[in-house]
């Protein structure tokens, strides 16, 4: 939501984020959300900003960190990534497709969640229908969402990190995949990690998100 207050809606066509998840939030909590700006790199009439983002809980512990990245203006630039992963990757099978609609019921029960009411969410513009809120994006993006995700008995699994990179915004009405792409496994500080890469496309074949 930060970030889409400094660059507005333009940050969910060209935005990028690479954050870890290092506590737990329960119920309750009262989180704030920081950004700062770390460095910048003009083009043109165009600057990208690459912001330290973190947000804390009410007793100043920091649940997440990472950064972020935004344009203002007109430009290209090269994407910034990360990989989390790159060896001693185990394979492992890809997990099935998931599908659904992005109704206005189901968006506007994450509007009601996340007391986000603008109008880019509610109501329809010159561009076409309402955008879907990007945390429905992320929730229905997620692995558990597979119809052959499963786990074994007695295993748990948290998020640990998210790399993502915007680029169209999912327009309400529209019905939406989830492609998933199980690259591997490996053992990290004794503890197993699952790295997977996700898309989510439109009917019309549009990429809406990668992570």
């Amino acid at each position: 939501e930060i970030m889409i207050d400094i660059f507005v809606l333009e940050w969910l066509s060209h935005g990028t984020m690479d954050v870890k998840f290092i506590n737990i939030v329960n119920g309750g909590d009262i989180l704030v959300t920081n950004a700062e700006v770390k460095s910048r790199e003009s083009q043109n009439s165009a600057t990208r900003f690459i912001m330290d983002v973190c947000c804390e809980n009410q007793k100043g512990a920091k649940v997440l960190v990472g950064y972020a990245t935004g344009i203002l203006g007109k430009g290209i630039f090269s994407p910034i990534q990360q990989t989390v992963l790159q060896k001693d990757l185990q394979s492992m099978p890809t997990l099935q497709a998931y599908e659904f609609t992005l109704t206005p019921e189901l968006n506007q029960q994450y509007l009601y969640a996340e007391e986000d009411f603008r109008p880019c969410f509610v109501e329809e513009t010159d561009d076409g229908p309402p955008i879907g809120h990007p945390s429905l994006l992320f929730n229905m993006s997620n692995g558990t969402r597979s119809p052959s995700f499963s786990m074994g008995a007695g295993e748990a699994a948290f998020h640990a990190r998210d790399e993502t990179f915007f680029l169209n915004p999912a327009r309400v009405g529209k019905k939406l995949k989830v492609i998933y792409n199980w690259r591997g496994t490996l053992e990290k500080r004794g503890r197993p990690y699952r790295l997977t890469n996700v898309s989510i496309v439109d009917a019309d074949g549009r990429e809406i998100i990668k992570r």
